[in-house]
């Protein structure tokens, strides 16, 4: 029996990916910018974290993009090479497109897409669970290339997976003004499931998903970061022993210097384990504003991972934050700051630029939030954000954040 070569395999595994798509009938919302970039762009760059639904939106591109071919890189050598491939599936087996997945695996992977943009004629799409290589890449291949992020469900998008339920998106503009419909609040009452873990698609039909996210945090830590960090089995303890350490703590005064002083770990390293887990989508780094502060960022943490380290109750205040700068800026808003005065008083959590341009201050916490938290604030727009179903007049309900 003749043995099958390479590309025989690969065309194998295409075809059982564009068959085992039909199951999944619902789309994530960014799928309907992706289809025409790939039907128009030379090259298309997918980030987003472990889990959120990248490989099911790339195999459902397969299945309506006529052309296509999908590779999962990780199931390749890692020197192999991408652009040998593309090559010998432009030439012998007449595809258009090209989607990679988990492009990161590959150690040429940089190399092979600019040359597969200078020399065949594909239109390519990859995506990795790690940002920071994809955006550097993005950058280099400049007006060739676009970025896009894939982020965990909406409040919207969750209601749309679990219910089948289709709102129409709510603007920070119109939130601000009030200008919500009634359909926008009658399913309150589940944002709590959502924010505790219920927003990747993979939660959906689970009633439990804490070990789902241990073993996913995992993966990125011993896995995925080695590969793009470069780090040793030290690292990868540090790595660890500063997500718990951020996991267990309020968030209030967690910084560079308070990590390096109570791991023991230079602030050098600090900061370089918190640019990696950044792009990985594991924690979030805000940096403040106000006059004569100190400029370390303030670091909160990718949801619903907090949960891992500390139960609902004792963690809801960080949650409410890292729910804020997670959805504002998968939103688009990524001007986010935290407010610091320079003897540290107590002040309102954020200020945000708007996409029309304007400053707003907003607060978050529960239903006893009240204006004097704004003394001293001297920009005019300051809001109220509570995790409540039952709000004041002055105050907005938070889950009204993700109608986007």
């Amino acid at each position: 029996m003749k043995k099958p070569n390479l590309y025989d395999k690969l065309t194998e595994l295409s075809q059982l990916a564009f068959d085992s798509v039909e199951k999944f009938k619902q789309k994530r919302f960014l799928y309907s910018k992706l289809e025409p970039e790939l039907k128009n762009k030379s090259i298309v760059i997918l980030a987003g974290p472990r889990g959120v639904g990248k490989t099911i939106l790339l195999k459902q591109l397969l299945k309506n993009v006529s052309g296509s071919f999908y590779l999962s890189v990780d199931q390749l050598p890692p020197d192999e090479s991408l652009f040998q491939i593309a090559k010998e599936l432009e030439l012998k087996y007449k595809i258009k497109n090209l989607i990679l997945d988990e492009v990161h695996y590959n150690h040429n992977y940089e190399t092979d897409l600019k040359a597969i943009y200078d020399f065949l004629n594909l239109k390519v799409l990859v995506t990795s669970s790690i940002a920071l290589k994809l955006e550097e890449l993005s950058i280099d291949l400049s007006r060739r290339a676009h970025f896009y992020q894939l982020f965990p469900f909406s409040f919207r998008e969750f209601l749309y997976f679990e219910k089948g339920i289709k709102i129409l998106p709510l603007t920070l503009e119109n939130l601000l003004k009030k200008n919500w419909q009634s359909e926008h609040l009658q399913h309150a009452y589940l944002f709590k499931d959502f924010i505790t873990g219920r927003l990747y698609p993979f939660t959906l039909d689970e009633k439990s998903c804490d070990e789902l996210f241990k073993n996913i945090l995992e993966k990125v830590v011993r896995v995925d970061l080695p590969q793009i960090g470069k780090l040793t089995t030290i690292d990868i303890l540090n790595v660890e022993k500063l997500l718990a350490f951020i996991g267990r703590s309020d968030s209030e005064g967690i910084s560079v210097t308070s990590l390096s002083k109570n791991l023991a770990i230079t602030k050098y390293k600090v900061e370089e384990y918190l640019k990696l887990l950044n792009k990985a989508y594991l924690i979030q780094v805000v940096y403040p504003r106000g006059t004569n502060v100190t400029k370390e960022p303030k670091i909160l943490m990718a949801l619903p991972y907090r949960l891992i380290y500390r139960d609902h109750i004792d963690a809801v205040g960080a949650l409410r934050e890292d729910f804020v700068v997670e959805t504002l800026r998968a939103s688009g808003l990524i001007n986010i700051n935290y407010l610091k005065s320079t003897r540290g008083e107590k002040t309102p959590d954020f200020i945000i630029e708007t996409l029309k341009g304007r400053e707003i201050v907003i607060e978050v916490g529960g239903r006893g939030k009240g204006r004097s938290q704004f003394k001293g604030i001297n920009i005019d727009e300051k809001y109220i954000f509570v995790d409540s179903i039952d709000w004041s007049e002055k105050q907005y309900p938070l889950f009204l954040l993700s109608m986007y």
